[in-house]
């Protein structure tokens, strides 16, 4: 079960090609999973939802929520907000070596030198409308980075050579 979803109690707007609700608000409720719905009204929204995915090609992922779309109860995919990006996630799991020599570490203001280790933090699709279509699809595409000095990001100083 999900964590209460981030735009629980928010109305926003869904894509413009999203199959029967596009252009339409929505007042989100929460993630489908968190509600207490009796089960003949689950297996209507179920139904409508799946009828509905299977026109509009939408993820199985499960990152369904629950909103009132005109009026009605339904089940939305996240990626038919407009404007949706996944969430950032981490580049690599450990230090790199900095690959962007004389730019400014973000958290301590200082450049980051040669042989100095680094963390890749993923920003998101930034201003390209073809990463931004992307992102809002639930797809992969090419994201705007920064190095951070891993220490910086991680407190971790073992891998800080003082250069």
């Amino acid at each position: 079960m999900h964590d209460a979803s981030p735009y629980a109690g928010k109305t926003v707007t869904l894509r413009d090609d999203a199959v029967e609700v596009g252009g339409q608000s929505a007042e989100i409720v929460d993630w489908y999973d968190r509600t207490a719905l009796p089960p003949d009204t689950r297996l209507v929204k179920e139904q409508d939802y799946l009828t509905r995915s299977g026109r509009g090609d939408l993820p199985a992922d499960g990152e369904i929520l629950y909103a009132r779309v005109d009026g009605m109860m339904r089940i939305i995919h996240v990626t038919e907000i407009d404007g949706y990006a996944p969430p950032a996630t981490e580049a690599t799991a450990g230090p790199i070596e900095a690959r962007d020599i004389g730019e400014t570490c973000p958290a301590c203001g200082q450049q980051i030198r040669a042989g100095q280790m680094v963390a890749v933090l993923i920003l998101g699709p930034g201003a390209d409308p073809d990463a931004r279509a992307k992102a809002r699809a639930g797809e992969a595409y090419d994201a705007a980075a920064i190095d951070v000095h891993w220490a910086c990001r991680t407190g971790d100083e073992s891998y800080d050579n003082g250069s």
